[in-house]
């Protein structure tokens, strides 16, 4: 159970907790909570909302730095692009770069079982074949980044 060290022992006061100290299951119980409630957001203007509450101006900046960085990735920038542009460190891309080859890989995955499971229904459904070379080329990373960024652009 997270405590947040206040003399109350109240959830309003939440004092610094450090992940470190937190079990792998209490980590895993954390973030499933956030994503939940991120999933339960309807539009635009209540994810910024949420964002807004839940996060320090510091906390946005630095979550809107990283989704930057992972765009200009997207896009091809080099590493030198990045820190000048964005005025970040390199470990701080390198960091950004890895969780997006992990990402995409993990994205191509489900993608690929989707499709998969799209054809396995379109053949119950008429047992048509479809054409030879019909498929997408797209970036390295083709992973729909243009949701998460809209969140921090006005």
């Amino acid at each position: 159970m997270l405590t947040y060290g206040c003399i109350r022992n109240c959830k309003l006061c939440m004092a610094k907790v450090d992940y470190r100290e937190l079990t792998s299951k209490e980590r895993q119980a954390a973030l499933d909570s956030l994503a939940e409630m991120i999933v339960l957001l309807k539009d635009k203007k209540q994810a910024r909302e949420f964002i807004d509450r839940l996060l320090t101006p510091s906390e946005v900046v630095m979550l809107a730095r990283r989704i930057g960085i992972a765009n200009l990735l997207v896009h091809g920038a080099s590493y030198v692009t990045i820190q000048e542009k964005l005025k970040v460190g390199v470990s701080t891309i390198r960091t950004v770069d890895q969780w997006l080859d992990h990402a995409i890989r993990d994205y191509h995955t489900i993608r690929a079982e989707h499709k998969a499971k799209q054809r396995l229904e379109r053949k119950r459904v008429r047992p048509r074949r479809e054409p030879r070379g019909v498929g997408t080329i797209g970036y390295a990373y083709s992973f729909p980044f243009e949701k998460l960024f809209d969140l921090f652009i006005e």
